[in-house]
């Protein structure tokens, strides 16, 4: 009797080892999704030339690699604490949780796609300034986590009950909707919000993928190939939330009887991720603030002056023009303006600098900033946004 009761018993370090296996599973899938990050817009640029099959492997690809943006790496862990850290403690509702894993995989990538397709549809209608008040997000989006990780680590969390049992818009959604328990109504918008927060917090680097992937189809003519990577791209992103959310829930599970610890170390990762969505703002989108970099970059008016643009046309594309030619043992000047953001803002032209040192250039979105380039000798020079996702080449001459 004793000896039965000790086997269904889970002893402390097999709950330590799942829990152990389940984070190290979770870390390589990480890994393995940025560094498909660093080279989805190198196959991203031959997209034109792709047939369809290929071009709709690549949105999977490139689902895959949008989640595991630069851009979402602070907000992964945050999001694997409030995905995973609910699963149901009894037998009961064990199951339904577990039934429930598909439906909040889907409508966490359904608010993410959503918010790439308006984002999407806005600037194809109204032009990429749409995107410089888009950034405005980033910073939101970082607030309304700062209040979160305050109101969990204060043990006011029943605050935000009382804001959605006041909110209009809720007691007449949940007035038309009899269908439904209103938690789980309550539990389905949140999971939706949530995609939406986590699709306006990463869009910076993700964007790009998501517009490359949707235009080339589009540029040709067929809308039902478009629909079809967008698609695509979505059941990539719901199939890593799936994964993850099994993986982050063993974990959890494994460490339930640390629950408070937990609580607790869920507060300060969305702590942190208000933190560093509020600074990656204030550093990239913010105002110029180097004020010596232009200053360092003037040259001349009589030197040949190039431009340089970073989501100016519906090609699918981010840069324009992909190829530049200038003149051989000349300083040229080269006008970078960045109408999209992505790639961590960054643009690297390899071995053009002074001495053939590679240069790099930070362009925060709306801004216009010009570089000095040189090239010694004939040839073909490349260059590269930052984590080398798209590039172009320069040709001297």
């Amino acid at each position: 009797m004793d000896h039965n009761l000790k086997d269904a018993m889970p002893s402390g370090s097999s709950s330590w080892m799942t829990a152990a296996v389940a984070l190290i599973t979770l870390f390589i899938l990480g890994a393995g999704g940025y560094f498909l990050y660093l080279y989805a817009g190198t196959i991203l640029q031959h997209g034109p030339s792709m047939p369809a099959w290929l071009l709709l492997l690549l949105a999977l690809v490139g689902g895959a690699a949008s989640f595991f943006s630069p851009c979402s790496i602070a907000i992964t862990p945050a999001f694997l604490a409030y995905l995973s850290g609910g699963s149901a403690s009894s037998k009961e509702t064990a199951e339904p949780s577990r039934r429930s894993l598909f439906t909040t995989a889907g409508l966490v990538a359904l608010g993410i796609i959503a918010f790439y397709a308006v984002a999407g549809a806005l600037i194809g209608a109204l032009g990429n300034v749409v995107y410089n008040y888009l950034i405005y997000f980033i910073p939101a989006v970082g607030a309304v986590f700062l209040l979160l990780g305050a109101l969990i680590l204060s043990r006011r969390s029943d605050v935000l009950a009382f804001a959605e049992r006041c909110n209009p818009a809720n007691r007449f959604y949940e007035r038309h909707e009899a269908v439904r328990p209103s938690t789980q109504v309550r539990s389905k918008r949140t999971l939706l919000s949530f995609g939406l927060a986590y699709g306006a917090a990463s869009h910076t680097c993700s964007l790009p993928i998501f517009l490359g992937i949707m235009l080339i189809p589009l540029v040709a003519g067929n809308y039902l190939l478009a629909a079809l990577s967008v698609l695509f791209y979505g059941s990539a992103i719901a199939l890593l939330i799936l994964v993850m959310t099994i993986l982050g829930r063993k974990a959890f599970t494994s460490l339930r009887h640390i629950g408070p610890w937990l609580m607790r170390a869920t507060a300060f990762l969305f702590l942190g991720t208000g933190i560093f969505l509020i600074y990656y703002f204030t550093q990239n989108f913010g105002p110029y603030r180097d004020s010596g970099t232009l200053a360092k970059t003037a040259i001349a008016r009589s030197e040949p002056t190039f431009q340089l643009t970073e989501g100016g046309g519906a090609t699918g594309y981010p840069y324009m023009p992909r190829t530049i030619v200038i003149p051989t043992d000349q300083p040229v000047r080269l006008a970078i303006t960045d109408h999209i953001g992505g790639c961590l803002l960054q643009t690297i032209f390899e071995g053009l600098g002074s001495g053939g040192r590679d240069v790099q250039i930070t362009v925060p979105v709306g801004k216009t900033v010009t570089i000095s380039l040189y090239a010694p000798h004939s040839g073909v020079y490349q260059y590269h946004c930052g984590g080398n996702m798209y590039s172009g080449t320069i040709i001297a001459k």
